[in-house]
């Protein structure tokens, strides 16, 4: 496994990361059982933005004993839903604060490596995460040193911007893969490619790095019949496209089964040619 550093601090961030939106169909045994094999095999970065409540207890499993080793981003706005136990959004304090003491809670843990403004994806989102004190909440957990580093996640360069501005973030998780950097996703495909591009390298004048959401375009680059270019890419060469994007430090791929895992660990042992986009 490749690592990088955080420029402002963590010194080893595995390249190949683990998002969990999508892993709350597994039972929770296999849930523990996934995470238990990507921490094996050297992944130590994971986005616990997840679909699901019941995704924290078996990740929780996972990493005991090894929190010193592992490293995740916690996102405030993201909530669920106490009957369903599914995702829901909110910009409201005071759910945020029951939803971080939950998180904390069953993830056995007293500090968080990245607390996340979560989608930050209009001017109004900003605001509002302003006015509702919530940005303010994370720069108190800061100065506690309960969160570690504050990050945010968008998909709008210029809204990213304004977020950078405020000078105090370490980590920006932003979605970057073939198809938007060329104008060719969706409404989540924002800015054009010199916009795009000037934000990586302001993040990496910054030292601000990017951990990366949406590799794979949700799969679609992955189909001859659904890639934009009208011809597939693999999953090493979306994840290489990425890595090699400036100010990249991880991707956050996400996981539904063990064969997905499978497959991003042999990234390590791929080819040059297996991973040429």
């Amino acid at each position: 496994m490749e690592y990088r550093k955080l420029p402002k601090g963590i010194e080893k961030l595995s390249v190949i990361g683990i998002g969990l939106g999508g892993i709350q169909e597994n039972s929770d045994e296999d849930i523990q059982n996934i995470i238990e094999k990507a921490i094996a095999n050297g992944i130590n970065f994971f986005d616990l933005f997840c679909g699901a409540k019941n995704v924290f207890l078996p990740f929780a499993k996972a990493i005991a004993n090894k929190r010193d080793k592992i490293y995740f981003q916690l996102h405030f706005g993201a909530v669920y839903d106490s009957k369903t136990n599914e995702y829901s959004w909110s910009r409201n304090l005071k759910e945020i604060k029951e939803t971080f003491e939950y998180e904390m809670k069953v993830l056995n843990t007293d500090y968080v490596d990245f607390g996340f403004l979560h989608c930050v994806n209009e001017i109004d989102d900003f605001e509002e995460l302003c006015n509702n004190g919530i940005f303010d909440f994370l720069k108190e957990l800061k100065e506690k040193n309960i969160i570690h580093h504050i990050g945010f996640s968008s998909h709008t360069p210029a809204v990213a911007n304004k977020v950078l501005d405020t000078g105090i973030v370490d980590l920006m998780m932003f979605s970057i893969n073939p198809a938007y950097d060329c104008n060719l996703g969706d409404e989540l495909g924002i800015g054009d490619f010199k916009e795009r591009q000037e934000l990586f390298l302001r993040c990496e004048k910054d030292k601000v790095a990017i951990s990366v959401m949406k590799p794979f375009f949700a799969g679609k680059l992955l189909d001859d019949a659904s890639s934009p270019f009208k011809k597939k890419l693999t999953v090493y060469q979306c994840l290489q496209y990425a890595l090699e994007r400036p100010a990249v430090i991880s991707c956050m791929a996400g996981v539904s089964k063990a064969k997905d895992l499978d497959e991003l660990i042999a990234f390590s042992n791929a080819s040059d040619e297996e991973k040429d986009y």
